[in-house]
């Protein structure tokens, strides 16, 4: 499946106005490279934001104040940005028309589709080809609509899912497709049943695990949207920063005065994780909580070695010698002989006694000579934590002589911050409380199936087992579980082989483009992690993001176009002149967006390029108006004097 993007329109949109960017070298042909030159200050970001939204749909999520910021002035109500692309599938060509409508006035995004042929027409909303929509996640889609950002990410645990790309563009989300049709089945097959026999008994089942089941996604539903809306308010919370950060850079004593108190919370944090660490390793060692606990349990350990605990010999031995014809001593034993054994006996341990009893003596002998530490750990942790407290006075201090000192704008964004990191918190607390599988958590927040998702699966779980022995299913049900467990090894198996052909490319890239440094990835999870290498430089990460993207679309049988922004900011020239070639390798259709300060080294083999190469230059007149040239002659010339 190929897609090609043909085409976009700005309609009053911040930054840029209104303006036309044509990818097209003929009509519904597009051009395999372009490089278009759009300097700082002319929309660039806004840009790349909005082609995300219209390939992810997510700007129906989007905040009203988040609408706003797309507004090029309080005079415009409305804006708009439309892109024109195209689908080809087995020789057949759709083109789609997404419009995003942005109502400024009442903070409102919305979109309309449409497309040619038979079906084609113009409907309110986001609608890209079925076979696509389970692919244009928020997460995918930055795969393709690219930038440095996405790049770290690439390598940053908590942001990326490296591993659900693979899964989603080789279709092994369709083995999960599958299992939900097995469920199905066995659901009817149940139904059956009860349709033959049916009982109140069965009936309360049945009631009670649809109850349980439309619980369970209700809450999951929750927490996806919960998920969901922490991700974008986190984004926004950013992007407030930015803004925020360049009103800073305006006043050198506030910027220094904030560097200085984030870089202490930054350090305070470190110290608050290893005491809190140190504390807890502490606490699993009684002996060094307090000198009490200390003195006891030396006591225990004397009293045992002087009461010889635990005996030689165990309970057990008494009990089987007890049903012999002859003691040890060669004596026969008789009825008072066994009975007398017997008694004896009670006053030995037993054998899970006596080991239990082995490992506290052992346990207690090894403790070390050690002055209690907690005390000391305590008053650290309370100094730490006053500390922090008085740092997040300064913080806010400063936030508010910046406020004082700002405009309105500035004001509005540290407003919106705060709240913004207010409702993080609620988000995550909530998200806590509804996720969490610690049974004092969930014992001590009266947590139960109606609020929390582990609670409600295994009440689930619970309340299935009982209805399949009721209605008879449970072999079905067994053999059912059996094919989904082959279908899980089946997908974890091919994941596997998939991850580890996508990194020995990935490694086989890298060792292309970074000729002077040994940079290997050790596997593919949820990120790339680094081999002997806890992290790499900015050059270094975008060429390795380079290196995985272009590995992981190399046997797809999806064509997606590659927009790119400032794919050279952060290499040196060396590295450019290999990247450069690259990006044409890893899509059929490459957009770059540049600034001439990185024409240098990277460039040069798309000059050479016959035909190919399409050269657009975006720049903004003296009377303000944005203007769109093509053509190589001015794209080479554009100098940096003239950009922002």
């Amino acid at each position: 499946m190929q897609i090609r993007l043909h085409e976009w329109r700005y309609t009053n949109i911040r930054g840029i106005g209104s303006l036309e960017v044509n990818l097209e070298r003929q009509p519904n042909e597009v051009y395999p490279i372009t490089l278009l030159m759009m300097p700082n200050g002319t929309g660039k970001t806004t840009t790349m934001s909005l082609l995300r939204a219209i390939f992810s749909g997510e700007a129906e999520q989007w905040s009203p104040q988040q609408v706003r910021d797309f507004s090029p002035g309080p005079e415009f109500q409305n804006g708009e940005f439309r892109v024109a692309w195209s689908v080809a599938d087995e020789n057949k060509i759709k083109r789609y028309v997404v419009s995003l409508k942005l109502d400024y006035s009442n903070g409102i995004a919305r979109y309309m589709t449409s497309t040619t042929g038979e079906s084609g027409g113009l409907r309110d909303g986001w609608d890209p080809p079925n076979l696509l929509k389970p692919l244009l996640t928020k997460e995918f889609v930055r795969m393709f609509i690219f930038d440095g950002e996405v790049a770290s990410d690439i390598l940053d645990n908590k942001k990326n899912d490296a591993e659900g790309a693979i899964s989603d563009l080789y279709h092994l989300n369709k083995l999960d497709e599958f299992k939900t049709e097995v469920d199905k089945l066995v659901s009817r097959k149940q139904q059956e049943k009860e349709s033959k026999g049916t009982s109140h008994h069965i009936s309360r089942l049945r009631n009670n695990v649809d109850s349980l089941r439309g619980t369970l996604q209700q809450l999951q539903t929750k927490e996806s949207k919960l998920r969901e809306e922490l991700e974008q308010m986190e984004v926004r919370v950013n992007e407030l920063e930015d803004y925020i950060q360049e009103y800073l850079s305006k006043n050198q004593e506030l910027k220094k005065e904030e560097e200085r108190i984030k870089n202490e919370r930054d350090a305070l944090s470190l110290a608050l994780s290893n005491t809190v660490q140190q504390t807890l390793e502490i606490l699993r060692q009684p002996h060094l909580v307090s000198e009490l606990f200390s003195k006891r349990l030396n006591f225990l350990a004397s009293s045992m070695r002087e009461l010889r605990l635990p005996k030689s010999t165990s309970k057990q031995f008494f009990a089987e010698l007890a049903e012999q014809k002859y003691c040890v001593c060669g004596r026969p034993i008789g009825e008072q002989e066994k009975k007398v054994i017997l008694t004896q006996a009670e006053e030995y341990l037993g054998e899970d006694e006596f080991g239990v009893m082995n490992a506290i003596k052992s346990s207690i002998n090894d403790l070390t000579k050690q002055e209690a530490l907690l005390p000391d750990l305590v008053n650290r942790l309370s100094g730490l934590l006053e500390r922090r407290e008085e740092l997040d006075r300064q913080w806010v201090q400063n936030r508010t002589w910046l406020e004082k000192s700002g405009d309105d704008q500035i004001r509005e964004y540290i407003v919106e911050q705060t709240h913004l990191e207010d409702r993080i918190k609620d988000i995550n607390h909530d998200l806590e409380l509804l996720t969490t599988n610690d049974p004092s958590k969930q014992h001590g927040n009266d947590l139960n199936w109606k609020n929390n998702i582990p609670i409600c699966r295994d009440e689930l779980e619970e309340a299935q087992r009982r209805l399949r022995v009721v209605t008879d299913t449970a072999r079905l049900v067994s053999q059912a579980n059996l094919l989904k467990d082959y279908v899980d090894s089946i997908k974890r198996f091919a994941l596997e082989k998939l991850k580890e052909k996508v990194k020995n490319r990935t490694n086989n890239k890298i060792d292309q483009i970074i000729k002077n440094d040994s940079l290997r990835i050790k596997s593919i999870n949820r990120y790339l992690m680094l081999e002997n290498k806890s992290g790499a430089s900015v050059g270094q990460t975008l060429s390795i993001a380079y290196a995985f993207l272009a590995s992981l679309f190399e046997e797809s049988s999806y064509e997606f176009p590659f927009v790119v922004d400032s794919p050279a900011n952060s290499l040196d020239l060396e590295v450019r002149r290999h990247v450069a070639p690259i990006l044409p390798q890893i899509f059929k259709q490459v957009v770059v967006f540049l600034i001439s300060s990185e024409r240098e080294g990277f460039v040069e083999s798309f000059y050479e390029m016959e035909g190919g190469v399409q050269f657009l230059t975006i720049y903004r007149g003296n009377n303000g108006e944005v203007f769109n040239y093509e053509g190589r002659e001015i794209f080479s010339k554009f100098q940096t004097t003239v950009e922002g």
